[in-house]
C-alpha cells in the first residue's frame, strides 16, 4: 500500500482516454481498466477489467465474459468497510484502526479465523456471480498501523488461505503492491496490481512476476511517458497513468 491506495481507483468515477488498445499493445501483460462506478469502461476493448463484487451484477459480469474480457472482483481483504452487506459479521475484536483518509472503514485483523470464513464468503460470491477472479485489497497490514501486531509471516499465511480458497472456486487471485514480499508471494498469486513503482523505485521487485509469466498491472499517477512505458514494457507489465483524481487516465502511445 501506498500513500495513494487502488481503492482510489474503485471509488472514483473513471473517464477512459480515446486511445486505441493498438496504443497499449507495447505492453506484455494484458490490457486493462478498472470499471467500478457504474459501467463507464465496459465498452473500452481491453483484455481485462476490474469491477466492485458487490457492485456489479452477474448479468453486468456476464455480458463482459460474452466480450472475451477477464473479470477481476475487487474487495477490500485487510479491511472492514460499514458500507459492505457482511460488515456485522466482523467481531469487535478483529476490527482494529480507523484507516486514514477513509471514513467508515477499519483495519482487520486477518489472523482471526472470523475474519477468513467472512472473505472465504467473498470468494464464494465472485464465483456464484461470474467472475473470472478476485482482487483482495490491503493485504499488507503487517506494513502498517493496524492496531495489531501482525507480522510477514502472519501475511503469507493470510495469502495461502485466500489462495486455497480462489482456487478451490477455480478462480485466479492477484495480489496488491507489497513490493517488499512479492517475492514470496509470486507462487500463491496469478497477477499483481502494483502502484506507483516508478515513483518509488520499485518497479524491479515485481520482476518475479514477469519471470514466471504472470500479469503485472502497473498504475502510476502522472502524465504519460515514453521512458516509463519503456522501462514497463522491460518489466513485462502493462501501465496505465492517471490523475490522482482518477478522472483521466491514458495508456502508453507508440511513439
Amino acid at each position: 500500500m501506498k500513500f495513494f491506495k487502488v481503492k482510489s481507483l474503485l471509488r472514483s468515477t473513471l473517464l477512459i482516454s480515446s486511445f486505441t488498445i493498438n496504443s497499449i499493445a507495447m505492453a506484455d501483460s494484458p490490457s486493462f481498466v478498472y470499471s467500478i462506478n457504474g459501467s463507464t469502461g465496459d465498452k473500452y476493448k481491453v483484455s481485462t477489467i476490474f469491477v466492485d463484487l458487490f457492485d456489479a451484477s452477474p448479468t453486468r459480469i456476464n455480458n463482459l465474459r460474452k466480450q472475451n474480457k477477464t473479470v477481476i472482483c475487487y474487495f477490500s481483504a485487510g479491511s472492514a468497510e460499514n458500507w459492505r452487506t457482511d460488515y456485522k459479521k466482523y467481531p469487535a475484536a478483529a476490527k482494529g484502526k480507523a484507516m486514514s483518509g477513509w471514513s467508515g472503514e477499519y483495519w482487520v485483523d486477518y489472523r482471526n479465523t472470523t475474519v477468513i470464513s467472512i472473505l472465504i464468503n467473498r470468494i464464494k460470491l465472485a464465483k456464484s456471480k461470474g467472475c473470472n477472479g478476485v482482487d483482495p485489497d490491503n493485504v499488507d497490514g503487517h506494513m502498517n498501523d493496524t492496531g495489531f501486531k501482525l507480522k510477514k509471516s502472519d501475511q503469507k499465511s493470510f495469502m495461502s488461505k485466500l489462495s486455497s480458497a480462489a482456487k478451490s472456486e477455480g478462480l485466479l487471485i492477484g495480489l496488491k503492491n507489497s513490493s517488499e514480499t512479492a517475492g514470496d508471494l509470486v507462487s500463491l498469486t496469478d497477477f499483481v496490481v502494483v502502484e506507483q513503482c516508478e515513483e518509488y523505485g520499485e518497479c524491479g521487485k515485481y520482476k518475479p512476476f514477469s519471470k514466471n509469466k504472470k500479469p503485472i498491472y502497473q498504475i502510476e499517477y502522472r502524465a504519460v511517458s515514453a521512458l516509463l512505458c519503456g522501462n514497463s514494457k522491460k518489466l513485462g507489465a502493462n501501465i496505465i497513468f492517471a490523475n490522482q483524481a482518477l478522472t483521466k487516465i491514458n495508456f502508453c502511445i507508440k511513439f
